[in-house]
């Protein structure tokens, strides 16, 4: 049907642009590491940990497909149904 045909596109154009999101958050994060520095302050060390989430997103994005995604969300909203609702009121 045509429905599908334009849901399958939108689902290539997505999965086609993983790369890029994941390279963006890589560059993001050695950014920040950059001017975190090896410092031992509080500021420092949030940065870094910023940063090493940054990169495990960036990880998971190029190895998982729009459906993989997909199917995480659902199974995490269903494990934690009370911090989604609160993730999605934060993110709108």
């Amino acid at each position: 049907s045509n429905t599908q045909d334009m849901a399958n596109q939108a689902e290539s154009r997505i999965d086609a642009g993983r790369n890029k999101v994941a390279d963006r958050l890589h560059t993001t994060a050695a950014s920040l590491r950059n001017r975190a520095g090896s410092g031992q302050g509080r500021l420092s060390s949030v940065a870094n940990r910023t940063a090493d989430g940054l990169s495990a997103v960036a990880d998971y994005t190029r190895s998982h497909n729009f459906n993989d995604v997909r199917s995480d969300l659902s199974s995490l909203v269903r494990r934690r149904p009370a911090e989604s609702i609160a993730v999605a009121m934060v993110l709108g």
